[in-house]
């Protein structure tokens, strides 16, 4: 008589799909989590395998997961409300890295409105990869001292002038334009036009409706003409205005920005009443001249800035920036210490200095010294030390022996020792 053999359990047969199926439905754990982290983002047959690792019931397979994830709404919902701490940690992360660059500046801001965690919309202005990004997050951004920062070491001039129009406390704006004069002199400028920027003015009264308003005179035999009598509250201010929009469409120039700071000084101590319209004129027309920058003036600062900023661009693009610009980060370093003027793009080029050693960290450029300032040479090699010890003690007893001639001989042999050898010269020794 034959007898029927026993059938398995469903979560048998479970257990061994997983162990002979994919590697993501896997009944160990840390097989899982490898699967997660081989996944390929970018590869849409990978997103039923991701969707079922995020919501693993082992915390490390999801945070694996979470580092691969693109999702913004999914990595929303993991840092805010998952019960373990290393998966609100890696989708924190990941959620920063995503809106950092690799999504549109549109996205950024619809994000940035549903997220509840003022420290990402400060990450983004200050470690987006594209000036759109960094502005988008600037509309989101209410910390002064954030703002500050980007308006004074942006990369990019409307980015550090867009940070200043977010600000609105004056004694922020009187301490952001004392630390720009030196270092952004048009950031200081925008500061200055931001904080003396005239208060919006009230709709004017309709005489026909106005209860309050006096009554007209009676018949005047000579009433003056109405655009003579507004010629003189209006002309000064249109002046102004004119001259500041002419500056606006012109070229820079040495004096430029001289020029426009002087008609700021004047507008703020016009004490006629100002139009709207010619308030908000002028307003624009500052704000484009604050916008021009230095072309063909500036010599060997401006070369420096650009020539660094050639820089920041190639190692954006390396696996390995130090090969590729570790040599002329070096000479770079020695044009930059030999600026002594108050050029703007002087500050620019050490800014640009700065970033490029902390993308290339394991090259230190030379730290910059004042001009005329020649920095100590060191031995070139340690084989040279025996030989330069017998130099200086040659040159010690020459002294005790009273033989300048001898002295001579030896210190220069000493100085041969520690000044480096011409380009293509082998050393002598």
């Amino acid at each position: 008589m034959l007898t029927h053999a026993r059938q398995p359990p469903m979560s048998h047969w479970r257990t061994l799909s997983g162990l002979f199926g994919p590697r993501w439905r896997h009944p160990d754990p840390a097989t899982r989590r490898r699967a997660a982290m081989d996944l390929d983002p970018d590869d849409p047959e990978t997103a039923e395998a991701l969707a079922a690792l995020i919501d693993d019931p082992a915390p490390p397979v999801r945070e694996a997961a979470a580092k691969r994830c693109r999702d913004l709404a999914t990595l929303r919902r993991l840092r805010r409300h998952d019960p373990d701490a290393s998966v609100r940690t890696a989708a924190t992360v990941r959620y920063r890295q995503r809106l950092v660059g690799d999504v549109p500046p549109e996205a950024v801001a619809t994000e940035l409105r549903h997220c509840d965690d003022p420290t990402v919309a400060a990450h983004i202005a200050q470690q987006g990869r594209t000036p759109a990004v960094r502005r988008a997050a600037l509309e989101h951004l209410d910390q002064a001292p954030v703002l500050q920062e980007v308006a004074l070491h942006d990369d990019d001039p409307a980015t550090r002038l867009y940070a200043v129009q977010q600000l609105s406390d004056p004694q922020t704006l009187r301490r952001l334009a004392e630390r720009a004069r030196s270092l952004a002199p048009d950031v200081a400028d925008a500061a200055e036009h931001r904080l003396h920027a005239p208060a919006p003015t009230t709709p004017e009264a309709d005489p026909e409706t106005d209860t309050t308003a006096e009554p007209e005179p009676a018949a005047d035999p000579a009433p003056p003409c109405e655009d003579e009598a507004a010629a003189p509250s209006t002309g000064a201010a249109a002046s102004l205005a004119n001259a500041m929009t002419g500056l606006a469409e012109g070229g820079w120039w040495p004096g430029y920005h001289a020029r426009r700071r002087a008609l700021m000084a004047r507008w703020r101590e016009l004490e006629e009443p100002r139009p709207p319209a010619l308030s908000e004129r002028f307003r624009q027309a500052t704000l484009a001249a604050l916008m021009q920058q230095p072309r063909n003036h500036g010599g060997e600062a401006t070369r420096t800035r650009l020539q660094l900023e050639n820089l920041l661009a190639e190692t954006r693009g390396e696996d390995d920036p130090a090969s590729a610009v570790g040599q002329r980060l070096e000479a770079l370093s020695r044009s930059v210490a030999e600026l002594t003027g108050d050029h703007p793009d002087e500050a620019r080029a050490r800014i640009h200095l700065q970033r490029l050693a902390r993308r290339v960290p394991q090259i230190r450029p030379r730290r910059p010294v004042r001009a005329g300032v020649r920095p100590p040479h060191r031995p070139s090699a340690p084989h040279d030390l025996p030989a330069l010890a017998r130099s200086l003690a040659d040159a010690e007893a020459a002294i005790a022996a009273g033989d300048l001639h001898r002295v001579r001989a030896a210190l220069g042999e000493a100085r041969r020792l520690v000044e480096p050898a011409e380009a293509g010269e082998p050393p002598q020794g």
